[in-house]
């Protein structure tokens, strides 16, 4: 039997299958943590500045000629301590703080082509626990550093570091079920990363310090490591490095778990028409997904989708803090809000498939984000524009959600951690990108939301262009993934066909005719 035959027998999503979830999906939680806790650690409160002209009336959130150097003092009127009270982060030094968010996601990106092969060599399991044992030793560097640099520095090896974490155990949750739950368990990660913004809100609102914070992050870290031993390696991947003992080893403990035993004798192969277990894998790479015109075009448009919807999730979360009157709630909101997205998400993608409710969520968010534009910012329209914001912020968390499994059910086994890397590069640009948003705010009011709704929209569009992945098998190699691999019919709604006859049409289903697709 091969790894999705033996899920259809001892369960595609069993008892045991739950337990690696659950295990997994905390390391979603866990992210949000660091990824967007320098929401807090990094936030500007209000400030006096005293002159050093001697003037006896203080400056409330501003310097001369904003220049720091011209000010004896600060006054800050917050009780929390934060990176731009301890080191003054204000006026011509306020870009530094922005500039921590964005050297974090720098390291997201540079990292990201390198970490998806690393996983795609070593294993999902390993990568995935390497990564945060040195995302545990960057935290605790970051909780005692003693200057910004050292601090950004850090900050920086924390990105490298933790795209590597979340690389790894998306593609590995996806790999431990069977087909028809990979959607589901998808929608379910994305989930938990939304219940940790008000886990972080919370946390953030009860320590008063952005050591303690990071000291807490540090101990959560320590506590997840425990999993490594209960948490197995893909048996895909392992099946296809040809390790077929190891993955069996796996499925058995999966079945027993599941009240389902295999029979006696059961042995693991690959699917039909892919290689043998032992054979290892085609010699693939990222440059492989442009060797095939429909699969450069399809790699193209997600690469320009996971930057847009990345840019606009941090985007929107970040314009959150500023639009209540608390930051800590106002944070806590947009991370709940984002839950009944991915119940929507979970009712519609086993009956509407991937591609339409991807391009619905995005124009549909374009469309609140634009909708705010022009509002008054009177405090009776207040509430209008924050509700907007919160309906933009659910729709890109949506598709978000769905792009993350629809990329990985494009991608070859093969390669797939690569291409979650390829793809994870063009959405850390819109991570470097969103803590400057706000600066357009100075130029023309709202002109950010112009930015996001407009490429929001657009994205929405261009996703129509991607094949729809459900009930598909997950393709093996980007040869099978273009079609060239005929014993399995991939795609087939998009995929180019030349009948007998020499005819052609691109939206032909499955119907065992004859088939070629060209090599660019």
């Amino acid at each position: 039997m091969d790894v999705d035959e033996i899920y259809s027998h001892i369960g595609e999503f069993g008892p045991m299958q739950k337990k690696y979830v659950f295990g997994i999906c905390l390391s979603s939680l866990y992210t949000a943590f660091i990824n967007l806790n320098l929401e807090f650690a990094a936030f500007t409160p209000e400030f006096s500045c005293y002159p050093k002209d001697g003037g006896s009336t203080p400056l409330l959130n501003r310097c001369p000629n904003n220049e720091i150097s011209k000010c004896v003092d600060f006054k800050y009127h917050s009780n929390y301590t934060t990176l731009v009270t301890e080191w003054d982060l204000v006026c011509d030094q306020a870009y530094r703080a922005k500039a921590s968010q964005s050297v974090y996601m720098a390291g997201l990106m540079l990292a990201a082509p390198l970490m998806g092969p690393l996983a795609d060599r070593i294993g999902r399991q390993r990568t995935m626990f390497l990564c945060l044992l040195m995302l545990i030793a960057c935290l605790g560097g970051s909780m005692a550093a003693p200057t910004y640099d050292i601090f950004v520095l850090l900050r920086f090896v924390s990105g490298c570091v933790m795209i590597g974490v979340i690389l790894s155990s998306f593609v590995l949750v996806s790999e431990l079920v069977g087909g028809a739950q990979r959607a589901f368990v998808g929608n379910l990660i994305s989930a938990t990363f939304a219940l940790g913004i008000p886990a972080l809100s919370m946390s953030a609102a009860l320590v008063h310090s952005w050591r303690h914070l990071y000291l807490l992050m540090m101990v959560l870290g320590c506590c997840y490591c425990t999993l490594y031993f209960y948490i197995p390696e893909s048996p895909r991947w392992l099946l296809l490095k040809g390790r077929p003992e190891a993955a069996l080893r796996i499925l058995q403990r999966t079945a027993r778990g599941n009240g389902v035993p295999l029979p006696a004798g059961t042995t693991l192969r690959a699917p039909a028409g892919r290689p043998a277990a032992g054979a290892g894998p085609p010699a693939e790479g990222v440059t492989s997904l442009f060797k095939y015109r429909k699969v450069a075009v399809w790699t193209l448009i997600m690469m320009f989708s996971w930057f847009v919807n990345n840019l606009c999730y941090y985007g929107l979360t970040a314009a959150a803090a500023t639009m209540g009157s608390d930051r800590f709630s106002s944070v806590a909101l947009s991370g709940l809000i984002e839950l009944p997205a991915y119940v929507i998400v979970a009712l519609v993608l086993n009956r509407f498939g991937r591609r339409m409710p991807l391009c619905a969520f995005m124009l549909l968010g374009g469309v609140c984000c634009l909708s705010i534009v022009g509002l008054p910012r009177r405090d009776e329209m207040s509430h209008v524009r924050m509700m907007l914001g919160l309906i933009g912020k659910l729709c890109v968390s949506a598709s978000f959600s769905v792009i993350f499994i629809h990329s990985g059910e494009i991608f070859p086994t093969s390669i797939r951690n690569t291409g979650y890397g390829l793809v994870n590069v063009f959405a850390r640009l819109g991570g470097i990108c969103y803590p400057f948003m706000a600066l357009l705010n100075d130029i023309y009011p709202d002109l950010h939301f112009v930015v996001f709704g407009g490429l929001a929209a657009g994205s929405g569009l261009l996703n129509l262009s991607l094949p729809e992945t459900l009930g598909r098998p997950l393709p093996e190699t980007v040869e099978e993934l273009a079609g060239t691999d005929r014993s399995t019919e991939m795609y087939s709604p998009l995929r180019h066909v030349e009948d007998d006859e020499g005819g052609s049409d691109s939206e032909l289903p499955s119907t065992g005719r004859k088939r070629s697709v060209k090599a660019v």
